[in-house]
């Protein structure tokens, strides 16, 4: 699965990280990669424990 959108600051990391935790928590395996220059989703993946 793939979320994009050539525009940035539109609203794409939060969703694809609930979309991949729903995906983690139905057995699936997920790899998170975020190539925005504001690197979103691993300044959100720092504030939170993961298992």
């Amino acid at each position: 699965m793939a979320v994009l959108s050539l525009k940035g600051s539109v609203g794409k990391t939060t969703p694809a990280l609930y979309l991949g935790d729903v995906a983690s928590a139905q057995g699936g395996r997920i790899t998170v990669v975020d190539l925005g220059s504001g690197r979103s989703a691993y300044h959100w993946a720092r504030h939170v424990s993961l298992p």
